[in-house]
């Protein structure tokens, strides 16, 4: 029996590690790519659904609205009463409206709150005006003991510091350089003033917030009023769309089983639901390649690399590394997994092409046991790794692909989504993505 040293295992362990490192790299670009295509083709389910439900209920009148209910199944369009609920959101936003158009501020807004000139604004103006008039007088009395010298009653008879005290002096001196800044006064007549400065700037403040506060509830009326005029202006309309999209949920909900024969009675209705089943099946078989293909994919790469980091490491150690482990446990361990991988990704690339590029959605039908991934696939490959697919096989188990009536346009499809026919093509040992 032939033997192999540990730190040989570790040297294959981290060859296998970048080896496994690119793999997953390039599954990750393989999802972006994925990602990118599903966006595109759920942005044109939206859009068939959207045409789709715009021709079941065109315009919002009784008739189309128990037209499409028929159609569909979709009964709240006639129980819901929308017509009445419309009317009744109407009457409050009308109600609504009404009492701010009433209240004195919003007739007079203009007046009072014009920016060029209203009266409020003025005033402000005026406010601002003598606020910075008083405010040198204050600044200049500024001094760390004004407060305790207004408090004492400095230069009034109620001061009753004796002279002998430090703090007279110290109030004395306080007073001077204050004073410094008022030539002419006594600090009697500069406290009066001072105090009066003082109590107007309070009032100056208080009027100010007054009128921010009355700008404030202004500008919130107006943004009210505006609100509830757009919300009138367009109620018709959002009716309209909320009911669409309510409708669409339900069809996509219900699915082609439930609504699809009565909408392929009339030939408009039958090509836009063909269009939005085919779209809604592509999306579930594009989330189920995604998970079963890719996602599982990564996840098992992953867990090699987390193993070959864990081998590397442990047989890299002194003791490890003169190890003797027996070949063919070696060569079982670390048997070659590029060509298994290309393998894989191929078959997801091939899988994936040929579901994305297919639109012959007029091929399809709505009938009960309708296949849409037979017919995107021409019934080549065998898509029981789909839960949609798997689970439509056990419940119509005598169902048969009737090849035949779509055989040229299925087979240019299946065509055109395998531009890898082999898995030669790498990119340092990978395929391309791009």
């Amino acid at each position: 029996m032939s033997f192999i040293y540990g730190h040989e295992w570790a040297s294959a362990a981290r060859t296998q590690y970048a080896e496994l490192d690119q793999a997953d790299r390039y599954t990750s670009e393989l999802l972006v790519k994925h990602d990118q295509r599903r966006y595109e083709v759920n942005a044109q389910a939206n859009h068939a659904l959207f045409e789709l439900v715009s021709i079941l209920l065109p315009t919002l009148t009784r008739e189309h609205l128990a037209h499409a209910a028929g159609l569909t199944g979709y009964t709240p369009l006639v129980a819901g009463q929308p017509i009445e609920r419309m009317s009744a959101e109407a009457a409050d936003l009308a109600r609504k409206i009404q009492a701010i158009e009433e209240d004195p501020n919003f007739i007079h807004r203009e007046h009072l709150r014009d920016p060029r000139g209203g009266k409020l604004i003025l005033e402000l103006a005026e406010l601002d005006g003598a606020r910075r008039s008083i405010e040198p007088l204050v600044a200049a009395a500024d001094h760390p003991r004004l407060p305790h010298l207004l408090a004492v009653g400095y230069g009034t008879p109620a001061y009753d510091v004796p002279f002998w005290r430090l703090s007279y002096y110290t109030d004395w001196e306080a007073a001077d350089a204050i004073l410094v800044n008022f030539p002419g006064k006594t600090f009697s007549e500069f406290r009066d003033e001072y105090q009066r400065s003082v109590e107007s700037l309070e009032s100056l403040a208080q009027r100010a917030k007054e009128i921010d506060q009355l700008l404030r509830k202004g500008a919130e009326q107006d943004r009210n009023h505006a609100t509830l005029r757009h919300a009138q202006e367009t109620l018709a309309e959002r009716t309209l769309s909320n009911l669409r999209a309510h409708l669409g949920r339900h069809i996509v909900d219900s699915g082609s089983s439930a609504i699809g024969p009565r909408l392929a009675q009339i030939p408009e209705l039958d090509i836009l639901a063909k269009r939005v089943f085919g779209l809604g099946a592509k999306l579930d078989y594009l989330d189920g390649l995604r998970q079963s293909e890719l996602v599982s994919l990564q996840r098992e790469i992953n867990e090699g690399k987390a193993r070959a980091q864990r081998e590397a490491e442990k047989y890299s150690r002194a003791k490890n590394a003169y190890l003797a482990i027996p070949t063919e446990k070696y060569q079982q361990r670390f048997r070659p997994i590029r060509e298994r991988y290309q393998k894989r990704w191929h078959r997801y690339q091939h899988t994936s092409d040929t579901v994305y590029v297919f639109d012959r959605y007029d091929r399809g039908s709505l009938v009960q046991d309708f296949l849409w991934w037979d017919l995107m696939t021409d019934g080549r490959i065998d898509g029981d790794f789909i839960p949609q697919v798997a689970s439509h096989h056990q419940q119509y188990p005598n169902y048969q692909y009737a090849r035949d009536d779509y055989h040229d346009d299925a087979e240019r499809a299946v065509h055109v989504a395998d531009p890898y026919p082999d898995a030669s093509n790498e990119r340092a040992g990978f395929l391309d993505p791009s």
